[in-house]
């Protein structure tokens, strides 16, 4: 899978009118998503022993967009215990 550069991204936000799919995360897209938040974040990130981590867990959801076969965002939901969610 390859990771879309910022300049793809902009592409897409001005010229594409299809959306990005959206699944579930596997651990065969564990280097995209470090190099997602690579890419987007310049301090706090997760490393990809924690993106690991989270692919193994059941108390969160790890979404990855896709745009053509390429991984172009991730959404982490973190669940916490006692809740009733």
């Amino acid at each position: 899978m390859n990771t879309a550069s910022p300049r793809r991204v902009a592409a897409y936000q001005k010229s594409d009118p299809a959306p990005p799919a959206i699944r579930e995360a596997g651990s065969k897209d564990l280097d995209a998503l470090y190099a997602i938040e690579q890419a987007c974040f310049t301090s706090d990130r997760l490393s990809k022993r924690s993106f690991r981590d989270f692919l193994k867990s059941d108390r969160d959801n790890l979404l990855i967009a896709e745009l053509d076969g390429t991984a172009v965002g991730y959404a982490l939901i973190i669940y916490r215990r006692g809740t009733s969610i």
